[in-house]
């Protein structure tokens, strides 16, 4: 049990949360030669999985797995066929109407090409541009349809407290501040000092002098706060001595590409939901019965709600919005892996395990020719390492795999942002093993420590859910809490 504390309070997410996205893409072009005049595109998690252009007029599966979508849905691929038909039609008076807002004619020697119907318009030039006049057009037209230069970044920052009781040897409270999953700050009732982690955050004294004293009383408030918590806990869950932890969690995230921004404020006990506040109802939401007290407290305290939705609307997304600018070199880095293939026994699995890359927007996987595999491989979350950077491995099945078709195997790295993906092509002689001489140590321990630890983790009372803690089996709400200490920069623990 007390490894598993040590472990939630290093913060060690062993298990990365999934991103996954569904991302649609309709190119329609004007006089472009030897290409589809409309070519949509379905993408899950970057991998295609539906095709439609306008030389065949079919919408088709890309992905094997595809097929199964009839099951449910019978008439899915002729529905897609018919709405992308009409799609096209629509992007083709589109092409027209941009044509005329651009003043472009056949002579003026361009060619317009737009992509991300519905969200991104992008205008692409075919041959070369003959005045200064038609450029000055195409970039006022790529400013109002708002053209993405590079990929669209969701930034966080993310409070974390935690408070134990009856933990010998380790912090009774412990704070840390992360930005972009990257610890910023930190605070403990040993030192009760707040403390800068990354060199960049020394810049916030200049704008701020007294930042680090001010943070360092509202945690020393904090930390009295979750000691009552505690103890008004363990009464209501009828508990005595043992080891208890409450947890509070609260931040933002902001795109910096619409300028979109959500918040989330929740707490947890011994490791699952106890209560969080819902920012788009207002409402504080209880899964459990021991919280009914606290929501509705909470949900009378009009004071402090009204805070909390101008906190994380507005005050939460400012001060990530500095904390980016401060560390942008940083933070805003591109940083390509060492990629290695590793293997145990001559018949386990192979691994290809990137290291070191940054930032965590990533996907590894394996290809045979041109064709991503989904069936074969076993792919691993994306974990830490010490020095920030990040770490995923995804194993690829070779029981069944002829020799001579082993070339014909590609491990693929993509880093969002970044154009030239890391190949790497499976071949027996560049595989690391312990079975064969040679093996680096460093390396055996370090992938068995990665496999420890993620076994150890998973095992965790304290899981993240989307943004969270464990849920909870009962699906009721409530909630409690006594009037706001409003500080400067985060929101305060409230009692329950």
């Amino acid at each position: 049990m007390k490894l598993f504390v040590v472990l939630f309070l290093l913060r060690l997410p062993s298990v990365a949360p999934v991103i996954h996205s569904l991302k649609v893409f309709y190119t329609s072009s004007s006089e472009v030669p030897n290409y589809p005049e409309f070519v949509a595109d379905y993408l899950v998690d970057e991998v295609q999985i539906v095709r439609y252009d306008s030389n065949t007029r079919r919408a088709v599966p890309k992905q094997d797995w595809m097929n199964k979508i009839t099951e449910d849905d019978t008439k899915y691929w002729e529905e897609e066929t018919e709405i992308l038909k009409g799609n096209e039609q629509t992007l083709k008076k589109t092409i027209e109407i941009a044509n005329q807002l651009l003043n472009q004619t056949e002579d003026a020697g361009s060619r317009l090409i737009f992509l991300r119907y519905l969200f991104y318009f992008l205008l692409l030039l075919h041959t070369k541009i003959k005045t200064e006049r038609v450029k000055m057009k195409l970039f006022v037209a790529l400013f109002l349809l708002r053209l993405p230069s590079m990929a669209p970044v969701i930034h966080s920052l993310k409070y974390f407290q935690t408070s134990f009781s009856e933990v010998p040897n380790l912090p009774e409270f412990v704070a840390v501040t992360l930005v972009d999953e990257v610890q910023i700050e930190h605070y403990d009732s040993n030192t009760r000092r707040a403390v800068p982690k990354q060199d960049w955050m020394n810049k916030i004294t200049d704008d701020d002098p007294t930042y680090w004293e001010e943070d360092t009383q509202r945690f020393k408030g904090n930390e009295q706060i979750d000691k009552g918590n505690i103890e008004l806990l363990k009464q209501r869950f009828n508990q005595t001595e043992g080891l208890h932890f409450v947890q509070w969690m609260s931040g933002c995230e902001w795109d910096d590409e619409t300028d979109e921004v959500n918040g989330f404020h929740q707490y947890g006990y011994d490791g699952e939901d106890f209560i969080s506040f819902d920012l788009k109802t207002e409402t504080w939401i209880a899964p459990r019965p021991q919280a009914f007290i606290t929501k509705h407290k909470l949900d009378n305290n009009k004071a402090w709600t009204m805070y909390l939705k101008h906190y994380h609307t507005k005050e939460c997304p400012d001060w990530l919005k500095k904390f980016v600018n401060y560390g942008k070199s940083s933070l805003m880095r591109k940083e390509r892996p060492s990629v290695s293939l590793l293997q145990k026994t001559p018949s386990s699995p192979v691994i290809c395990h990137a290291t070191g890359f940054y930032p965590d927007r990533a996907n590894l996987f394996w290809k045979k020719d041109d064709k991503e595999l989904h069936e074969e491989v076993v792919r691993g979350e994306i974990l830490p390492n010490h020095d920030g950077t990040f770490q995923m491995s995804v194993d690829l099945d070779v029981s069944s795999v002829k020799a001579e078709d082993w070339g014909r195997y590609n491990c693929v790295f993509h880093l969002a942002g970044v154009k030239e993906d890391v190949h790497t092509t499976l071949d027996k002689r560049v595989i690391l093993s312990n079975w064969r001489s040679g093996f680096p140590t460093a390396a055996v321990v370090a992938v068995g420590l990665l496999l420890l630890a993620g076994c150890i983790i998973g095992l965790v009372l304290w899981r993240r859910n989307s943004h969270g803690f464990r849920r909870t089996n009962t699906s009721e709400s409530s909630s409690s809490s006594e009037d706001p200490v409003v500080k400067k920069r985060t929101s305060e623990e409230q009692t329950m």
